[in-house]
């Protein structure tokens, strides 16, 4: 009863400057709601080369191509599509990227196969991969 007492003031201080839960028409407490959306993680293989890939701010690019080694991975625009700070990646995993802006930007890859560093190097031609992303503001 005594902190009740001692904090009455504050209480109708609170109501009386129209703080207090406010309602709706019918009387229910009206309350601001908002729906948070995880983000996701997106991976793409060699299957999706020339395909446009759609992403949201925050989500995940998990790049995929493949075992090989010296794959150089170049990005458009790297306001829109940046490198993930560095984890150590799984085998065959060239890169983790995150969509940072809305925008359109590219992701081009390719590696080189290891007989082009021989004495004399062999005529066998470098892998590519070339896809289109669209970075969302929202889905």
């Amino acid at each position: 009863m005594r902190w009740m007492l001692s904090h009455l003031p504050l209480v109708l201080a609170l109501a009386m400057a129209g703080i207090a839960c406010q309602q709706t028409a019918d009387g229910s407490p009206a309350f601001r709601t908002r729906t948070l959306r995880s983000a996701k993680a997106i991976t793409i293989t060699r299957a999706d080369a020339g395909r446009t890939i759609h992403l949201v701010v925050g989500d995940t690019l998990i790049v995929r191509l493949g075992p090989e080694e010296g794959w150089t991975i170049y990005i458009g625009n790297k306001r829109i599509l940046a490198p993930s700070p560095r984890k150590a990646l799984r085998s065959g995993t060239q890169g983790i990227y995150s969509a940072r802006a809305v925008g359109w930007t590219e992701l081009v890859a390719t590696a080189m196969p290891p007989c082009t560093k021989h004495r004399p190097p062999c005529a066998i031609m470098a892998v590519g991969f070339q896809v289109l992303i669209y970075v969302d503001p929202v889905r």
